[in-house]
């Protein structure tokens, strides 16, 4: 008897392998580094999928490739709805000989595709689009030209699903349950604070409404509860909150690695955007659930005596900003950093004209529809030249402070205790990149926070105070660094010498 199999095995050296271990997130696409056989080096070769293999794990993309020191690359997709990691040498796709090549030109991934010649899926009149601007209440700048406001609001509404005005439009994101670990084996139970009758009749309302939307769940946990209150809203609601604060103190923290603020905002300013658009999460925390079994150690109490318990991260949980972080690293992947940026739950969009722009806001809006989460439409910026981001305006001219913080500077008066004047300097430092020679103008009220000094405020400080808040109210604008660039560094030299007795410093 003869064995013939039905499909002959590739050779190995007739297959690209992964160089290194590769984290893909979900539904991500990624261009990664491959290892080529080193016979093939300086050579033009046609990647191909693997059969049988392709969409099992990851879908791989066919390509034109030059193999240089036995490296390519290879562009692949992860299908699966969760987060896969390929080790180094999996098998990626299968080199395919090439009889002739007519021509190639090299492929530029450092733009957006443009939408010049997008086409609307639902076409909808001007007095239809304008309508539902009005309804759902962006922010359009108003000195975009009418037929670029129009592009927008079609682009608006053939995404209008990534938008949740209500809680009942609010989704949840569906790859990922947030994990509460103690790091202590107590039980947090805390009685209720006392409501007034106005006030425990709003909480109730705000109960019903999230017990409506499932935001919240009946608990029948007596080991932990927590007690809750109102606090009041700029616009002069009341908001239903429940204090975590002894909970936390019992869980095991998650950290996250934030941009640095310095970091980020020349990052943007670099890139020199003409155009801006920011994207603002709807209720971040509530789009993403909470393991059914942290569930049990978050229940709190209705001022009628209803035990409830979080079905999804609640905003007082100290671990909630480490799972939206997560979450939106994971969703935007691979896009953060050429036109979108990200800090905490705000999307900063800019681009150097208006088609990249339209294709990078279509990428970001799509990116929430495919992974069910909702942006806030009211809180939402479009087309502006330049955006508030951090508590600056970073756009092409560069960065300034935000014209509302200026005027919060203009009415800063003198510090009245210790207190209130390391609040007072704490502002500042935030904004120092602004002043010129911070330290030598600040160097009076420092002292002033000395161990045994006393907080005795001069005319000397006054000084110190009128210069930081003109160095400010002047509006200065930030050029950002050119890495390209040859760059001028002063700095004062320090100069040390030793005695016999003594060592001098200058």
């Amino acid at each position: 008897m003869i064995q013939a199999p039905l499909h002959i095995p590739f050779k190995q050296d007739l297959l690209v392998t992964c160089l290194d271990s590769v984290c893909i997130p979900s539904h991500t696409e990624m261009l990664i580094p491959v290892k080529c056989p080193a016979h093939l080096n300086g050579k033009t070769i046609l990647l191909e999928p693997i059969p049988g293999f392709q969409f099992k794990l990851i879908a791989t993309a066919r390509s034109f490739n030059i193999c240089d020191d036995g490296k390519t690359v290879c562009r692949v997709f992860d299908v699966r709805p969760h987060t896969i990691v390929l080790r180094r040498g999996t098998k990626i796709a299968k080199i395919q000989s090439l009889a002739t090549l007519a021509s190639c030109s090299l492929f530029d991934d450092t733009k957006p595709a443009s939408s010049s010649h997008r086409t609307p899926i639902h076409p909808q009149t001007a007095e239809q689009l304008e309508a539902f601007a009005l309804d759902y209440k962006f922010d359009i700048c108003s000195q975009l030209p009418s037929d670029q406001r129009l592009e927008l609001l079609q682009l608006l509404y053939d995404n209008k699903s990534s938008f949740a005005r209500y809680l009942s439009e609010l989704r949840r994101y569906p790859y990922y349950e947030h994990d509460v670990e103690l790091i202590a084996n107590k039980r947090v139970h805390k009685r209720n604070f006392r409501f007034s009758p106005q006030d425990a009749e709003i909480a109730e309302n705000q109960i019903r409404q999230m017990l409506e939307f499932i935001v919240i769940e009946k608990s029948d946990s007596h080991e932990f509860n927590s007690p809750c209150f109102l606090v009041s809203k700029r616009t002069g609601d009341r908001r239903f909150v429940v204090d975590l604060r002894q909970l936390n103190s019992i869980i095991r923290p998650q950290p996250v690695q934030l941009p640095k603020i310095p970091e980020l905002l020349d990052e943007i300013a670099c890139h020199k955007c003409s155009v801006m658009s920011s994207v603002d999460m709807k209720a971040g925390f509530w789009q993403i659930p909470l393991n059914p079994k942290s569930r049990k150690y978050t229940p709190f109490t209705s001022s009628k005596g209803e035990k409830f318990q979080w079905t999804v991260c609640p905003f007082s949980l100290s671990t909630s900003p480490s799972a939206m972080i997560y979450v939106l690293l994971t969703v935007f992947a691979g896009k953060l950093g050429k036109c979108t940026w990200l800090y905490m739950g705000d999307l900063s969009i800019g681009s150097s004209n208006w088609s990249e722009h339209m294709a990078s806001i279509e990428d970001v809006l799509q990116t929430l529809v495919k992974n069910s989460l909702s942006a806030n439409p009211s809180k939402c910026q479009w087309g502006y030249s330049d955006l508030p981001f951090l508590g600056f305006l970073t756009g092409a001219s560069g960065i300034r402070m935000n014209p509302k913080k200026i005027k919060i500077i203009e009415k800063l008066s003198p510090p009245k205790n210790k207190k209130g004047l390391q609040r007072s300097i704490g502002l500042f430092n935030y904004w120092r990149k602004f002043i010129r020679v911070y330290s030598q103008h600040t160097y009076n009220m420092r002292q002033l926070l000395t161990e045994n000094a006393e907080c005795k405020w001069t005319s000397v400080c006054d000084l110190e105070l009128e210069y930081l808040k003109s160095c400010l109210i002047s509006n200065p604008i930030l050029a950002p660094i050119v890495p390209d660039k040859e760059f001028i560094m002063v700095a004062d030299a320090a100069v040390m010498w030793l005695s016999d007795n003594a060592v001098w410093r200058r």
